[in-house]
């Protein structure tokens, strides 16, 4: 009598740094030898997802995280051969714990790795689950001072060379600290300054998928929490594209914050090249000596 073949069920966990780097490993077991793959393993008897995902990451890394961490990304079909999987897809945010190898004999060494930066070959479930291109970019910047602030400036999302550094506004192309009155090169003494000013820091979206840094790139986009700004005396959009993910924000999640086209400022980058422009920053900030 052959034997009678079954679907398995898998779980996966995509662990990202601060950095927005995804934790991969290299195989070692027989199934999906020398491919990448992100922790994770089979869902057992009585199991949830989540608890699956903390039990394997944990067993395979040491890394404990908690089960309610984990929120949902998708599922991929995946068929190796003879064997058939539907692995559930998991994430987690902020992880920047040092993996440890925990299970020599089935993984090779952990590696934090940018998530467009995968190595190749990639385990069929990662391989399958970046085909369906559902990972938002996990990489940000805290908020900069919204608690303090008396003015808050909404960008759309930080570039790559600000994600790098986790620093706002880090590209020297960009005009920014120049429009403000800030001259100092060192980001803490920035910072500093902006403090002094009662100035704020943030963006409307929160992650997204996007090459490089220009946001007509920008697509699959969550938006920040912006009902923390509800008691914001003033709020400035930095750049029209700041001002129009707003709106598309405030369809989804009804924020209504007392803003309009008024409280757009023209864009910081250097692409955005008006007479006026350093007049209009400082007019706002009331730094307008006119």
């Amino acid at each position: 009598m052959a034997e009678e073949k079954i679907v398995r069920v898998g779980v996966g966990g995509w662990i990202f740094n601060l950095a927005g780097q995804v934790l991969i490993g290299k195989r070692l077991s027989k199934h999906g030898t020398e491919t990448w793959a992100v922790p994770g393993g089979h869902l057992e008897f009585g199991e949830n997802p989540q608890q699956c995902a903390s039990r394997e990451i944990f067993e395979e890394t040491g890394i404990k995280i908690s089960p309610d961490k984990f929120e949902f990304i998708s599922y991929t079909n995946d068929i190796f051969g003879e064997k058939h999987y539907i692995t559930i897809h998991l994430r987690v945010n902020g992880i920047n714990d040092i993996p440890q190898i925990m299970e020599p004999d089935k993984c090779e060494k952990w590696e934090w790795v940018d998530i467009d930066k995968l190595p190749e070959p990639l385990f069929l479930p990662v391989k399958n689950l970046l085909a369906q291109k559902v990972l938002k970019c996990a990489r940000k910047i805290q908020p900069f001072n919204l608690d303090n602030a008396k003015i808050v400036i909404l960008g759309t999302f930080p570039g790559e060379k600000s994600l790098e550094k986790g620093e706002y506004y880090s590209n020297p192309t960009n005009q920014f600290w120049d429009l403000i009155g800030i001259n100092e090169k060192d980001y803490e003494i920035k910072t500093k300054k902006l403090k002094e000013m009662s100035i704020g820091l943030w963006d409307v979206i929160e992650s997204c998928d996007r090459t490089g840094s220009v946001d007509k790139n920008i697509q699959n986009e969550g938006y920040n929490d912006l009902s923390k700004l509800k008691k914001t005396q003033k709020i400035f959009f930095n750049g029209k594209k700041a001002y129009e993910y707003y709106e598309k924000a405030n369809k989804k999640h009804n924020f209504n914050l007392n803003v309009s086209k008024e409280n757009i400022l023209p864009s910081s980058s250097r692409a955005c090249a008006i007479k006026d422009k350093k007049q209009q920053w400082q007019k706002v900030l009331g730094k307008d000596k006119k």
